[in-house]
């Protein structure tokens, strides 16, 4: 389980059944560890992890972070801000 902020890219990254998400604000994220910590007691971790990675590989992330450099070079050379 994951306990973050709505900021940033962990909802497009991490399965939505395991990540709790709340406002960059300190009492928000006691909120929600609060609301993960009984979730906690009840998860497989060893299933996560296998689900994990299998989703994510060193192959694969390096093979989007090669994609996601290509479309900004490529945006950056049509003078477009990103």
């Amino acid at each position: 389980m994951v306990v973050s902020t709505n900021v940033g890219a962990i909802r497009e990254v991490l399965p939505e059944d395991i990540v709790f998400l709340g406002d960059p604000d300190p009492e928000e994220i006691i909120k929600e560890v609060e609301e993960a910590l009984p979730l906690a007691k009840n998860i497989n971790s060893q299933q996560i992890h296998d689900r994990l990675k299998d989703k994510y590989s060193w192959r694969d992330v390096a093979a989007r972070t090669v994609n996601f450099g290509v479309i900004l070079i490529f945006n950056s050379s049509k003078g477009e801000n990103i």
